[in-house]
């Protein structure tokens, strides 16, 4: 909640990174993968689905 207003800012391919380090990281414990997979276009989420 607290990076949301400074994410809605970002404009075309900008990427969230740079708000990130300037706040405080929480890390929490998680065992799925799929967590990690970037899926920005339709053809990332094509290409997701054929590989199963």
């Amino acid at each position: 909640r607290e990076t949301f207003p400074e994410l809605c800012q970002l404009r075309g391919a900008q990427g969230g990174r740079a708000i990130f380090s300037r706040h405080r990281l929480h890390y929490l414990p998680w065992h799925d993968r799929a967590i990690l997979l970037d899926v920005d276009t339709p053809e990332d989420y094509q290409r997701l689905v054929m590989e199963g």
